[in-house]
């Protein structure tokens, strides 16, 4: 993934998929069964035992299932999982099941569910039926996110509604890049069922003014990378780049806005995925994110040479570049720095701000919060200033940096969340030239794009730190006791064999 600790995350998740396999075989194959198992217990199981009880991405889609009063029983899990998110929403049930009963109970519940049935299983295993225990945990999450939500601004009622529209169901409008002169936004939507494709719109009026052409019928690439990558502006607007799979490689693609025509293809020799595109000031150079045997890097390619440059070269996380005006630093998300990722006792950092010389090579940190994660870096068009993405209350947010000031301001305080489809995906862009920003923001469990004037993204200046917050803290809330997932996630020697390794 190019993060250590989503690496963590992923690998732990799937780790968990192996045990129940495992635990399943070891048990007597007559009276186990996996096939009956729901998608929601599997999934959330696992995600709970790799994340733990705090989640701020699992603790927004919780929110926004309680402002618009459909927060699911087991059996509406159960029987539509096309209508609620296995991954999410099976996250914080077994997240509930932990915090209440103990951890090791969401282990004899699996155990159990496979012999009798997950609705038998409740009963035997914590004495209480499904349907009981889904009127507890829809109670206990109505009363964790309700008053806190209540205090901010709800979705419709921010900057303005551009790409989608906020009360709409399901739908999916992320990754906006907005062009320098904050004229036009480029963004993936999917417009059906089958085709996910790329767009660009009026950034004020949303009115659609190009469409890639369709990966069913383009010859040249099979899909377009977009969970965790946005693509970029040429500084004159004319051109937009984006990157695609074509024959399970990354490449850079750069279209014509005007035409829709595909100018260039580009394969990076010696880089495996490509992340997260900035195209540079002078119009030269695009930067990006190179991920090359499980590390993620910087590099800079030159547009008129065809040559790649790479900047850092290190085990950190080193993820969406983006340009100062000036052309000479990359603001970047990283995991180095003070109380960053430690490599020698496998704690991972979270995210933070990354500014690095393009020249020198030098890098520095800025890090406006002590906890949570801080990421999707971008400029202000006089270059003074730096928006980023942060959810150290709990609450996924836009935020100003003041590199003069050192002051921190807030820009949103949106009742569910700023986010793309996973934490870590580009939701923010501002013009460079104008100044006008862009971000998806999540609601009725889906994403629209809105718009703010460059006017409105001053903010409010914030302390940093100033209180604690449960808000990413899945239900029960009262419960402040980690437990075994908690402690363990925490302590990743225990277990371990002492041995010394050749250097």
């Amino acid at each position: 993934t190019g993060s250590y600790a989503e690496t963590d995350h992923v690998l732990g998740h799937e780790l968990v998929h192996s045990f129940q396999y495992d635990i399943a075989l070891r048990e007597d194959g007559s009276n186990f069964s996996l096939r009956d198992m729901p998608l929601w217990f599997i999934e959330g199981m696992a995600e709970y035992l790799s994340v733990g009880r705090r989640d701020s991405h699992t603790a927004m889609w919780m929110r926004d299932a309680a402002l618009r009063e459909d927060l699911p029983t087991i059996r509406q899990l159960t029987r539509d999982q096309q209508s609620y998110f296995p991954y999410r929403y099976g996250h914080a049930y077994m997240a509930y099941v932990g915090g209440k009963y103990g951890d090791a109970a969401v282990t004899d519940l699996y155990k159990m569910s496979g012999r009798v049935g997950v609705d038998s299983a409740f009963v035997y295993t914590l004495g209480i039926t499904a349907d009981s225990l889904s009127a507890e945990w829809k109670e206990a999450t109505r009363e964790a996110v309700l008053p806190g939500a209540s205090e901010r601004t709800p979705v419709d009622s921010v900057g303005t509604a551009v790409i989608g529209e906020p009360g709409a169901d399901f739908q999916l409008n992320i990754s906006p890049a907005v062009s320098p002169d904050g004229r036009y936004v480029a963004f993936i939507s999917r417009r059906n069922l089958f085709n996910t494709n790329l767009f660009v719109a009026d950034a004020e009026t949303g009115e659609i003014v190009q469409e890639l052409e369709g990966t069913r019928s383009n010859p040249h690439f099979d899909a377009l990378r977009f969970i965790d990558s946005a693509g970029a502006w040429s500084p004159d607007g004319r051109r937009f780049a984006f990157i695609t799979f074509a024959e399970g490689r990354n490449e850079i693609n750069t279209f014509n806005v005007q035409t829709g025509e595909i100018k260039t293809r580009t394969a990076i020799e010696d880089v495996g995925a490509i992340h997260n595109l900035a195209w540079s000031p002078d119009g030269q150079s695009i930067a990006f994110s190179g991920l090359e045997g499980g590390l993620s890097d910087l590099y800079v390619y030159n547009l008129e040479a065809k040559s790649v440059r790479q900047l850092t070269n290190d085990r950190y996380a080193a993820l969406q570049p983006t340009w100062s005006p000036d052309g000479e630093t990359l603001a970047f998300t990283t995991d180095r720095g003070p109380n960053g990722t430690n490599f020698e006792t496998l704690e991972y950092g979270e995210n933070r701000i990354g500014l690095i010389d393009v020249e020198s090579g030098e890098t520095r940190t800025i890090r406006p919060f002590s906890t949570g994660m801080q990421h999707n870096p971008q400029f202000s068009p006089d270059g003074r200033s730096i928006y980023f993405i942060a959810d150290q209350d709990g609450y996924k947010d836009v935020y100003r940096h003041d590199l003069d000031e050192e002051a921190t301001y807030r820009v949103t305080e949106i009742q569910t969340g700023v986010s793309g489809i996973t934490a870590l995906s580009p939701t923010l862009s501002v013009a460079r030239r104008s100044g006008r920003m862009m971000f998806s923001v999540f609601s009725n469990g889906g994403y629209s794009i809105v718009g703010l004037p460059e006017e409105e993204t001053e903010g409010e200046r914030v302390v940093p730190d100033e209180q604690a917050s449960t808000a990413a803290i899945l239900p029960p809330v009262q419960s402040t006791d980690e437990g075994l997932v908690g402690s363990y996630l925490d302590d990743p020697l225990t277990g371990l064999r002492d041995l010394e390794f050749p250097t």
